[in-house]
This record gives structure tokens, sequence and C-alpha cells, in this order.
């Protein structure tokens, strides 16, 4: 493999797993939201 070649693969793993933990990061926020919301319709009961 070439330098060229490594920085590309690199690249393209950085990118991946930025990506993946940005999805994990929303999915954990709606998901906190959805818990908040259904705390506060308790209370409210």
């Amino acid at each position: 493999m070439t330098n060229e070649q490594e920085d590309t693969l690199i690249d393209t793993i950085m990118g991946f797993v930025v990506r993946q933990q940005a999805t994990f990061a929303d999915k954990l926020r709606e998901r906190i939201s959805e818990v908040m919301m259904s705390d506060e319709a308790e209370g409210d009961a």
C-alpha cells in the first residue's frame, strides 16, 4: 500500500466513525427527550 492509499483508507474510516458517532448522539438525544416528556406527563397526572 502506498502512503496515499493509506491516507485515503484512514480518511474513509474516520469519516465513517464520525458519522456513526453523530447518528448515535442524535438517537441518544431523541431518547432523552422522549424520557423527559414521559416523566413530565406522569408528573401532571
